[in-house]
């Protein structure tokens, strides 16, 4: 039978049992867009994460899956309430999705605190360093948002996501830092993956073009 159909009589037969309506939860979120209407899946999956949180209102798992799918819905102002009580329930455990809606609703201070806390927790997770630089460069500490731009970089240089990491520093560099650095950075991008054409070459051509570069119009 269908999955989600068994996963619905799991919690009738036993509706107490928490684990089961997170699961259930979950399964209406992949049935989200393809197999069920968008705002059907949501409201069940809230109601299924919502009857886990009666049953278990001090679980910070659950509270954390509510906030991520009420943030998935834009309530902005509901999510961090939630982050907030988890973040009391649990005060050591990083929580990036956390940090990030900080960062989005323009709470600086904060979002870079709980970057700070994050990075502390998984300091090899050049994702974190991204975000803690570009939350740095919000608040306009250019040069410290930079060193992380540089820390992110390295973390990630020969993972696949490096190509947009390395972009991101020669733009940033040739914005708020010296022009030398950020061409010597627009080099490094082109040889280290010189066939790529997307967002990365586009961000390199333009570079070039503002900085007046017309001696290297034939890389692409």
């Amino acid at each position: 039978g269908d999955v989600y159909k068994r996963q619905e009589r799991a919690v009738a037969l036993d509706p107490d049992f928490v684990p089961a309506w997170i699961i259930l939860a979950d399964v209406y979120l992949n049935r989200m867009g393809y197999r069920m209407p968008r705002e059907e899946a949501h409201e069940l999956a809230r109601q299924a994460l919502d009857q886990a949180l009666r049953l278990e209102p001090e679980n910070p798992d659950v509270i954390l899956q509510l906030a991520e799918l009420i943030r998935g819905n834009h309530e902005y102002s509901e999510a961090l309430l939630l982050y907030r009580r988890a973040r009391k329930l649990d005060p050591d455990a990083p929580q990036v999705d956390y940090a990030t809606l900080l960062f989005t609703v323009g709470d600086l201070d904060l979002a870079l605190k709980e970057f700070e806390h994050c990075i502390d927790k998984d300091p090899e997770n050049f994702s974190l360093w991204y975000y803690y630089a570009s939350a740095l460069l919000s608040k306009g500490d250019t040069e410290s948002a930079l060193q992380k731009y540089q820390k992110s970089l390295e973390i990630a240089y020969g993972g696949f996501l490096a190509d947009g990491v390395r972009a991101t520093l020669a733009g940033m560099t040739f914005l708020y830092g010296d022009q030398d650095t950020a061409q010597n950075i627009l080099v490094e991008c082109l040889q280290h993956n010189p066939h790529r054409i997307d967002f990365e070459k586009g961000l390199i051509a333009g570079i070039r073009g503002i900085m007046g570069d017309k001696d290297n119009d034939d890389d692409d």
